[in-house]
Order: C-alpha cells, then structure tokens, then sequence
C-alpha cells in the first residue's frame, strides 16, 4: 500500500512544474515536505523580534513564498496580561473532529454534510518566547517540516490570502453593478483587463460575496443613508435640490435636480413629458422622470422623482415639489391616460396645457363610434357627460396646440418610454435605493458626456454654404448643428451665451462631482492613466518592468508603512457609496407598494381592450364541456353554469387612477 502511494506522488512530482521544496522519505516509511527559500527571511531558532505582530509577518512572507498557509495558535499570559509564549501554526494543524451520528436519537435532525477537511495534523510551527527582560520575543523552536505536499506556484493565486480582494477591487465590483454588471461578469471583465484570472485577487465567489456584504451593509438603513446622502449635497453642491414625503415613518416620494438640470429646464423646459415606470428597485418604488428635448433634439432630464403609490396625492406632492424646484411651469406637459396624473396636473399647473400621448388615443380610435352617434344615442340625461367626453379631444388634437410654441416637437410620450428604457439599461429590479442612486448617476454621466460631445461637434464643425446670403452665414451661429450637417433650433441656446450661460460653464457643471473629495478624485483618476501609460510602454522592456515593479513596492511599503490602520471594508463600502452607515434610522424602508401593473408576470404589459377583443376574436370557438355551448368566452371550468367551476382570480386593485 505505501509502495502505491509512493509511486502516485513520484508520478504527480514528475510534472514539470517549479518547485520550491524538496520531498523526503524517512525510514519509518513516511513522506515530508521541508521549503527551501532563498532571498527573504527565514526563521531561524534564536532571533528576536520586536512583537508578535513583526515575527508573525515574516512568517507569513516565508510561507507564502514555501507554498503554505499560517494561521496562529494557542498562547500564554502573565498576570499582568503580557503574552508569555505564542505558537504560529500551519494551517493545517489538527485532526479533522469525529463525526458521530445516530438515527435513532430522538434529538437527530439531519445528516450533517460530508465535506473534505484541509486539516492533516501537520506539526510545521514557530515558538515565540518572550524575553522579560528586553521585552523582546525570542524564536524558540522552529519545525520547517510539513506532511503534505505544499502548494506550486501556479496555483497560489487559489490560496486564502491571495484571494482577499484589495479597495480597487472592491469598488470596481460596486462600479460595476451601477452599470447593470453582475459580479460573475464583473470578474471576467476584470480578469481580463488585468491581463489573467491569475493576476486578480479574488474568484467569482468572492467577488459575488462582495456584493452581498454590499447590501447587507446597506440592510435596514437604506431609506435613512439615502436621505443622509442627498441632504449631505445639498450642503456641498450649489444649487441642489432635494425634497422627500415620509408617511408612517417610511419614505414614500422624493424629488431631486442638480444645477445642470436646472439649467436645462431654464432652455430646454419648454414642453415637458413624464411617466412611471416598473421595476427599478426592490421596493417598488416608481421612478419618474421628467424629460425635454435640448438643441440637438436628444432627450435631456430635467428632474427626477420616485413614487411608492401611483395616486393623486403622490403626483400632486411631485409636481409641487418639481414648482419649487423650478419656479416656473412648463409651457406644455405630455403624459399617457393616467387619471391620477390628470387630476394632478390640474390642481398644481394652471397655465401650463396638459397633452395626451396621441399614440394612445390612435389605438383606442378604431375601437369607438363617432361622437356624432354617442350623442344621439345617449338620451338628454346623459348628454353632459357625452360633451365632456367631447371636450377630452381639447388635450390630444394638435388642431388645438397651434397656438403653442414648438407644439409639433412632443406629441406622444415615447420620449419618455425612451429614456426608462435608457434607465433601466442601469438597474435592476432588485437594487436597494443607495444602488439605484449609484446607477442614475452612471446614467446621468453617460446622457450628459453625450451633450458635450453634440456641443463639441457643434463648435468645431463649420457647415458649408449653399449660397452667399448673409442671413445663412448669420443662421450658422444662431443654430444647432445636427449630425447629419443641417442646422436646427429648439430654443435660443446661443442667445445664452451672452447671459453666462456658456457651453464651457455647463461642462464644468457637468463635471462637476457630488461630494468634497473633488481633487482627489482628479488626482486618482490622472494616477491611473499615468499606471497605464508606462505599463504599455514598459511591456517590451523586461528589465525597466522589472525596476518599475520594484520600485511600486517599496512605495507600496512605505504607505503601508505610515497607515498602520489600513481601510476597513465598511470604510471601502462607504468611499464608494460616498454615504456613512448610521445606527440612527429615523425614515424606514418603503414596504413593497402593488400598483397598476403589479399583478403581471415578467414580459408582461397592461393590454387595452381592443388588443383583448382581437385575442378573443382570433380565438377559435369550441364546445364547452359543462353547457356544450359553441363559444370561446369559457370552457368547462370556468363556466358559470357549472356549480363547481374555477372561480375567476381577483384583479390587484388599482389604486386612484
């Protein structure tokens, strides 16, 4: 038996692999492993050490470079609490414990599970002494030999310490899932810009991990650290913006818009659009935006809101709160058929035209009898109620918005079903508040870097002219430049300019970074780019990368050296969310809202009652089994004559609408 195990190890040593040990048979019969390192402390019996904490760091740099892990072990204290003696193990001492089981104990619950041990009773260790008189630890003993083969180099990247993920790691995990990236992709993406899933610390498991610590860090406080947050900018961003309702302790709206939003309603507010959408985050909170239409004809946000109920009271509170943002009312407003909105409207904006999404009304139109016909079938009773149906054609018609500027550009809402597919291309249907935030500000970024580089290409493009008119070449600096080389107007953009409101103004605006650590960020970001750079340009040279490499070391060694209290995970977690966890949660967590819609099944939409009349039409009819009638409104079990048919499920009550 031994001969066999003998001949699989040899086997498996004759892999051409490096190897940093050497393997041994005693003449007992048994095998050990004992490292051989060269160029960095070895333990050696009799040396002195300043603390545990310094003969335990060289320990673990000669066990990572040994192929092994360490972990510490049992100690001894004086009276006055000073640490006697101290044991440093590998970590793979010990004996794996019994495992005792009995059926037919009452107290038996399940068969707990059959998992491999890493423990193989290996006797590897350092004994620290402490000298009383110095105050110094003196190695007593040392044990270099190990009973199981140690871990090649190749595989180290396996090993527990080289899997704990460093800041930059962490945050890009956070960065990531901001951009709708899971952390299985996260990892993938990562590996392969560091050049090898070597090369990362950290597995997929780890990285998901991560993201899990993430929201537990968040947990409970998640209304209470988003208020803090956005309470936090308005203190340190000019201009900023933020309202929120809570209800029964729990946060049911808020509102908020930055300077550059408030910029772009200032030019761009003219006609206005908004609508809810689903699904945004785990609370079912709705998120509205309110979206226009900016010189390059691209949709432009200008306001956010985030609504638990879909109500006339939630939407009143909204408009409210986006008046005091603003001050002034939109010239035209554009939503869908929501009544709650429509009465909503009413009450907030009194010279502001309310439109319905045309798209809409064209569908139902083929569904309706003409007015004409209405009329004369309702008798005089009903007939009130019939001309105000007919004054609904007033809020979709374009006959009566000719009076209105820019009429002609919003005339449906797909702008905004535009931009919430925009959104939701940033978050998930699970996300936490704190991570939605994140994820708008990714897609704030991108919608607005998208302005700049339209407003660049403005500038820098010069049209050519077809005539030698003075009012074309005067046209040309008055309007936009779109990008198939016409020239188009929204509003007078450029007449701003002489009021202060230049395009270099509102590029710093949108530069700007919410929070204090400004210049830091700038350094952060330019250290990165010069780490890129000279990796590309070292990558032919082996030795300068070799001297680079080094040199990132020692400096790595130095910081090290002056924060003796490297960054917690928490404090990594709170860097990225720029956000501190608080014990004091006064506004709770939204119970999850069900509103209009809520009832459906993934992929599924709110289907009008023409779209259910053609399905029904479409439908072939078949006998019903209980009554035999020919039909396709049921079938044997849900047949009202049958006594013991299906009762038809309840639809999920609406609220206000």
């Amino acid at each position: 038996m031994e001969e066999e195990i003998m001949e699989e190890v040899t086997e498996c040593m004759r892999t051409p692999r490096p190897t940093l040990y050497e393997q041994t048979d005693t003449p007992g019969g048994s095998i050990y492993w004992e490292p051989h390192v060269d160029g960095i402390p070895i333990p050696v019996e009799g040396n002195s050490y300043g603390s545990i904490d310094e003969a335990f760091h060289m320990y673990v740099k000669y066990a990572e470079m040994a192929g092994f892990e360490v972990k510490k072990g049992g100690q001894k204290k004086t009276k006055s609490g000073a640490v006697l003696n101290k044991y440093i193990y590998c970590n793979k001492e010990g004996v794996p414990k019994p495992i005792n089981i009995n059926t037919l104990d009452p107290q038996y619950q399940k068969q707990k599970r059959n998992t491999t041990t890493h423990a193989t009773g290996c006797k590897a260790h350092i004994r620290l002494v402490l000298n009383i008189v110095s105050g110094r630890y003196k190695l007593e003993t040392f044990n270099p030999k190990h009973n199981h083969m140690l871990i090649p180099k190749e595989y180290r990247h396996f090993t527990k310490k080289q899997r704990k993920m460093n800041q930059s790691e962490k945050m890009f995990v956070v960065k990531a899932a901001a951009n709708k990236i899971g952390a299985t992709k996260a990892h993938h993406l990562y590996c392969n810009i560091k050049g090898g899933y070597e090369y990362v610390h950290g597995t997929t498991d780890d990285f998901k991990n991560h993201q899990r610590d993430v929201n537990h860090f968040i947990g409970e406080s998640d209304a209470q650290m988003l208020i803090n947050k956005m309470e936090n900018r308005t203190m340190y961003v000019p201009n900023f913006t933020f309202q929120y309702m809570v209800d029964n302790d729990e946060l049911v709206a808020m509102f908020w818009a930055d300077e550059v939003a408030k910029c772009n309603y200032k030019e761009f507010g003219d006609i206005v659009s908004f609508d809810a959408t689903f699904n945004s985050n785990k609370y079912n909170m709705k998120f509205v935006p309110f979206i226009g239409i900016d010189n390059h004809g691209k949709c432009v946000t200008l306001g956010s809101g985030m609504l638990l109920h879909e109500d006339t009271k939630s939407y009143t509170w909204l408009l409210t709160a986006f008046m005091s943002a603003f001050l002034k009312e939109p010239t035209m407003i554009v939503t869908d058929q929501d009544g709650a909105m429509k009465r909503a409207i009413e009450a907030v904006f009194k010279k502001a035209k309310h439109r319905l999404c045309m798209w809409h009304i064209m569908q139902k139109i083929p569904t309706k009898r003409n007015w004409a016909q209405l009329i004369e079938a309702f008798d005089l009773k009903n007939q009130q109620m019939v001309r105000q149906k007919v004054y609904l054609r007033e809020i979709w018609i374009p006959a009566y918005f000719i009076d209105s500027p820019l009429f002609g550009l919003m005339r449906t809402t797909s702008r905004s079903e535009s931009e919430n597919s925009f959104f939701k291309s940033f978050t998930s249907p699970g996300a936490t508040l704190v991570s939605f935030m994140m994820s708008y500000e990714s897609a704030m970024e991108r919608q607005r870097y998208r302005q700049e580089k339209l407003d660049f290409n403005t500038i820098d493009a010069a049209p050519k002219f077809i005539t030698q008119l003075d009012i074309e070449s005067h046209a040309s600096k008055r309007l936009t430049k779109l990008e198939d080389g016409s020239c188009y107007v929204l509003t007078q953009t450029f007449e701003a300019l002489d009021k202060g409101h230049n395009t270099s103004r509102l590029a710093k605006k949108r530069k700007q970074i919410w929070g204090k650590n400004v210049n830091i960020q700038r350094l952060t970001n330019e250290a990165n780019f010069l780490v890129d750079d000279t990796l590309f340009l070292l990558s032919k040279d082996e030795e300068k990368m070799g001297t680079y490499v080094t040199n990132l070391k020692k400096l790595l060694d130095d910081v090290k050296t002056d924060m003796p209290n490297p960054p917690s995970r928490d404090t990594v977690i709170e860097d990225v969310f720029s956000v501190k966890q608080t014990n004091d949660v006064q506004v709770k967590n939204p119970t999850k809202a069900v509103n209009k819609g809520e009832h459906l099944k993934k992929g599924e939409r709110l289907k009008s009652e023409r779209e259910k009349a053609i399905k029904v039409a479409k439908k072939k009819a078949r006998p019903c089994g209980f009554c035999k009638e020919v039909t396709n409104e049921h079938t044997k079990l849900t047949c009202p004559l049958n006594p013991n048919a299906r009762k038809k499920r309840k639809a999920t009550p609406v609220i206000d609408v």
